[in-house]
């Protein structure tokens, strides 16, 4: 593959700051570390930057240098205050207490890519392209196709999906959140995947990483007593008999011992696994090895091990003088186990594409059904403030019906008060009204009583009189008569009576 390199203009440009724009370190996310040693594997560095820097880390990528014995590492920081703090706190620490070589950290303005455009254009494989990786340059615009005379319709245009790509030792999705490691071959893992992934190869591609005659130094011992640290059984810890998952790296005993790797299958159907201390694939869903049955004749079938554990990682591909098959040959039949091994694969590829198409649709029916929810919730919500619209009028109108209401209460209160005052001085008043026409009636009948009294001594003194004026007359005739008896003269048929006395009148009675 052609190699990525960084532009010495843009390291020169982090720290002149002559550009248009002046760099501010305070504001850089980009960190870089120059020359780390070969030694390093993707887990050592992982483990040298600690884990509170992982966590602030979007993206690692592993760069090659000119230098073979080192490389590059390029860290993409979410936050620019964090990327000054470990820029500081780590630039010149020791990569190793064993080794003196220091940690140079240095910030980055800009990558600037040497290869021409239109190999990583159109060179896919030679440069594989990850949507999340922030290093890499932007997919330029292909131009759209000319326009055709038709009489069919335009078909709309695709939506605008974006399908992260999958780890492929856990086959989850990758992206910003979970921090990403791109190791020297291109290919991308989950930080905390690659952790675990003992043993200096890549998961995929085998891309050997520790020492080799490429890179001729050996790596330092960190152990005190310079054993290298052995893999154990994930379950039980055992050391013999170990196999590992071809597909998410799982380590477990075999099934002569706990069974801990079969285990593994069962619970997970991955169903191919390779002995540590042999490198024999065993697929145990055909329960038989995969890796090294290559026909080699039409006719005859020939058994191909690979080179132990013990042995170098690149030992198997040095030309000897002493080989029984050509190189050539072992070449042809490298190819061969190659093929066959991705056929063997291509069946679990399938069973994990039918996975991720259930998964799919059990997704795409989960939105179908998020989406009917968010509906009925936007729904809800409107009619929920209508509600509140409603219930907010309503407690408006009720306010002022409540006011008036009490309003209404205090001039009822008042009125109840004035008809009470009115009413007792209606009472006082009706009886002092009959008291005093209790009062009337009895002067009235006093008056009437008075004057009928006044009349009849009215009557009896007319009487009186009257009675009085006959016997004044009779004894004025009477003295009259005894005057001219006494003159001697005599009275003949001469009377003398009394006038009777007149009958009263219709008046009241008494």
């Amino acid at each position: 593959g052609k190699e990525q390199k960084l532009s010495r203009k843009s390291l020169e440009a982090a720290g002149s700051g002559q550009d248009e724009a002046p760099f501010k370190p305070s504001d850089c996310t980009t960190l870089g570390i120059l020359a780390v040693p070969s030694w390093m594997m993707p887990s050592d560095l992982l483990g040298f930057v600690g884990d509170e820097a992982r966590e602030h880390v979007s993206h690692f990528r592993l760069v090659r240098t000119g230098r073979a014995i080192k490389y590059m590492v390029l860290m993409k920081f979410r936050s620019a205050k964090k990327a000054g703090e470990w820029q500081k706190a780590y630039n010149g620490r020791l990569f190793s207490a064993a080794e003196p070589e220091n940690c140079h950290v240095v910030f980055i303005k800009s990558v600037e890519f040497l290869s021409p455009e239109s190999d990583i254009s159109t060179d896919s494989t030679s440069f594989p392209r990850n949507i999340s990786d922030p290093f890499t340059p932007p997919k330029p615009k292909m131009p759209g196709p000319g326009k055709k005379f038709s009489s069919k319709p335009l078909a709309p245009p695709p939506p605008n999906l974006l399908e992260l790509p999958t780890c492929p030792v856990c086959l989850e999705r990758m992206d910003e959140t979970t921090g990403l490691l791109t190791i020297l071959c291109q290919h991308v893992f989950h930080c905390a995947c690659l952790e675990k992934w003992r043993g200096s190869g890549c998961p995929v591609c085998r891309y050997t990483h520790s020492p080799s005659y490429t890179f001729p130094y050996p790596r330092p011992e960190h152990n005190p007593d310079g054993s290298d640290n052995e893999p154990l059984c994930s379950v039980c810890a055992g050391s013999e008999n170990l196999w590992i998952c071809l597909i998410c790296g799982n380590i477990g005993c075999g099934r002569y011992d706990g069974a801990h790797a079969y285990a593994h299958y069962e619970s997970t159907s991955h169903c191919y696994a390779m002995d540590i201390s042999t490198q024999h694939v065993w697929d145990y869903a055909g329960d038989g090895y995969v890796h090294r049955l290559i026909q080699s004749k039409p006719d005859t079938k020939q058994l191909i091990d690979l080179p132990s554990r013990d042995r170098h990682e690149n030992e198997a591909f040095r030309s000897e003088g002493s080989d029984t098959v050509p190189r050539e040959k072992m070449e042809s039949m490298a190819n061969e186990y190659t093929y066959l091994l991705t056929s063997q694969l291509e069946g679990q590829r399938r069973y994990f594409e039918e996975q991720v198409e259930r998964a799919v649709d059990k997704a795409s029916q989960a939105s179908v059904r998020a989406e009917e929810a968010a509906s009925q919730a936007s729904k809800a919500s409107f009619e929920l403030a209508e509600s509140r619209q409603e219930r907010e009028s309503l407690n408006n109108r009720l306010d002022t019906l409540e006011a008036t209401l009490a309003k209404s209460d205090k001039a009822k209160q008042k009125f109840e008060q004035m008809a009470r005052d009115m009413s007792s001085k209606y009472r006082e008043e009706k009886t002092m009204n009959e008291g005093l026409v209790q009062r009337i009636k009895a002067a009235e009948e006093k008056a009437e009583q008075a004057k009928r009294e006044a009349e009849a001594a009215k009557e009896a003194k007319k009487d009186l009189e009257e009675m009085n004026h006959d016997l004044t007359m009779f004894i004025s005739s009477q003295e009259k008569v005894k005057e001219l008896q006494a003159q001697g003269e005599e009275v003949e048929m001469g009377t003398a009576s009394v006038p009777e006395q007149r009958k009263k009148g219709k008046g009241r009675k008494k």
